[in-house]
């Protein structure tokens, strides 16, 4: 049987890490970062053996549902497919495009705004 569970840690008062382990070990990560009304959420990542699965959608999901916060945005780089999927799947969409001053990549701003 494949047990699965998410858990939360706190890195600083406004920023959680929630990581996602299946069969104990972590395959799944995200931080949330809470500003007043307004979530970040940043660094997601899923091991590339457990991409395409659901658990990155699931954690994020849970982060969602924990949080209830009025709006959510994610940046996401521009080529990246799989993630810009995965947060329209939960809602968001995209509002802008940048330049992300340290790397000079492309990003795609995300936002969810959600009911409360």
């Amino acid at each position: 049987m494949i047990k699965k569970e998410i858990k939360k840690e706190i890195q600083k008062i406004d920023d959680l890490i929630y990581y996602y382990y299946l069969d104990g070990a972590a395959i799944s990560k995200a931080r949330i970062t809470e500003r007043r009304a307004l979530s970040i959420i940043w660094d997601v990542y899923t091991d590339a053996g457990q991409r395409r699965k659901g658990y990155a959608y699931e954690l994020i999901k849970q982060m969602i549902e924990e949080n209830e916060n009025l709006f959510y945005l994610a940046t996401i780089c521009k080529e990246n497919e799989a993630s810009k999927r995965l947060f329209e799947k939960l809602g968001f969409k995209q509002v802008a495009t940048g330049v992300n001053p340290k790397t000079g990549n492309t990003v795609l701003l995300y936002l969810k705004v959600n009911s409360i």
